[in-house]
């Protein structure tokens, strides 16, 4: 018979309807993400050492960069894309049209809403003793 998993058992109602408590969330790193098509272009150039198709290395680096899936997946995306113009692993023209293309995608998700406007009068601060009397009374 399959166990069962463990049902928690709670002191109060209060307990019971208290949020559970949510890890941390991950911190980002592209590094990961240039990392991975580093390795796969490396393998690949290991591979293909002898082998008449040079282009076999920067296709594998292209295949191992990240979808854009999200912000931070673009991010992760032209991380990699600045890290092959670095190493020359392609043509400069064809990397600029694949930064290009993320850039596009980036600008294109939305972002949060900001206040249009100047801040309240309450927002600003009055400014010191010192600089009044020094712009009401100049030596």
């Amino acid at each position: 018979m399959p166990e069962s998993a463990a049902i928690p058992v709670y002191r109060s109602a209060a307990e019971a309807a208290a949020p559970l408590p949510q890890p941390d969330p991950p911190v980002h790193d592209p590094s990961i993400a240039v990392a991975r098509c580093c390795a796969a272009y490396q393998r690949a150039l290991d591979a293909a050492r002898g082998s008449k198709n040079s282009r076999y290395p920067a296709w594998a680096y292209l295949d191992a960069m990240p979808h854009f899936t999200g912000p931070d997946s673009i991010r992760d995306f032209i991380a990699c894309v600045a890290r092959a113009i670095a190493l020359e692993i392609d043509s400069g023209d064809f990397l600029a049209s694949l930064l290009d293309a993320a850039t596009l995608a980036l600008d294109a998700i939305p972002r949060p809403v900001r206040p249009v406007g100047r801040p309240p009068k309450s927002a600003k601060k009055p400014l010191p003793e010192k600089v009044i009397n020094t712009l009401t009374n100049p030596k």
